[in-house]
């Protein structure tokens, strides 16, 4: 795809962003750029189920809540990961990061 395609392509996404909701337009987007993987899991993008789901290790390994200011999210979707096989494959601005777990989660605006 020439770089014109794909500033199109991009464009075209953001134009229409959130009209298919938030996980599929962020996923289309991730897509375009190169970044598909269907690795995956499907939650109902409450905090609760995605804290339920990855605060099942010990206390010293588990989500620092506070850090990621969970208390602000109105939602998470885990969008997906990519392993270092995919990440190879693709080529990737994260060959540094071990398999990068990409998701959303829009908060409350503080003004």
């Amino acid at each position: 795809m020439s770089k014109d395609d794909l500033k199109k392509s991009i464009q075209a996404i953001l134009k229409e962003f959130g009209a298919q909701g938030l996980k599929q337009s962020a996923i289309a987007l991730l897509n375009i750029l190169g970044y598909i993987s269907d690795r995956t899991i499907d939650l109902d993008g409450t905090p609760s189920a995605f804290l339920e789901q990855f605060n099942q290790h010990p206390e010293s390994t588990k989500f620092n809540e506070k850090k990621a200011l969970v208390d602000d999210w109105q939602q998470i979707q885990l969008l997906f990961q990519l392993t270092d096989e995919e990440i190879s494959t693709q080529g990737s601005l994260f060959q540094s990061i071990r398999d990068p777990v990409f998701s959303c989660h829009p908060s409350k605006v503080v003004i």
